[in-house]
């Protein structure tokens, strides 16, 4: 596999963690760079409130053969992480920061934040200035 199949990611996902979304969708993105495989998943609360965004990457490998059971290995920390940050009531604290997890023998790197999303659009529009971004892209 040489790219993540989102769609597939996402039914997946919400057919796994069904009772712990509790209506909530999620939607996932392969984040593409040259030095790194990531994978995000944003969800998305049913009352359209907040966004909790998630994305763990590893470093490219030099192969491209090598790809497939990274982009597996990637897919297997977020369902861990998702089953323990459902097991903590999502109140498990994410970082804007990468912090690297170690995850079957790999250091996986992974950041992460909460959003208010009616918070943010009334502070943006005091402040006259557009929605920040879910996550910075860094190079």
């Amino acid at each position: 596999m040489n790219r993540f199949d989102t769609d597939q990611i996402n039914d997946l996902l919400e057919e796994r963690w069904v009772n712990e979304l509790a209506g909530d969708r999620v939607r996932s993105t392969a984040i593409e760079h040259h030095r790194r495989i990531c994978l995000r998943l944003c969800i998305d609360s049913s009352n359209g409130r907040y966004r909790w965004i998630m994305e763990a990457g590893l470093s490219r490998p030099d192969k491209t053969v090598e790809e497939g059971p990274i982009r597996e290995l990637i897919l297997n920390f977020m369902d861990a992480f998702l089953a323990e940050w459902f097991a903590h009531e999502r109140s498990t604290r994410l970082s804007l920061n990468f912090c690297i997890h170690e995850f079957e023998g790999h250091e996986i790197f992974f950041r992460g934040r909460r959003r208010d999303l009616k918070a943010d659009q009334l502070a943006a529009e005091f402040l006259g200035e557009p929605l920040e971004p879910d996550l910075e892209e860094i190079d």
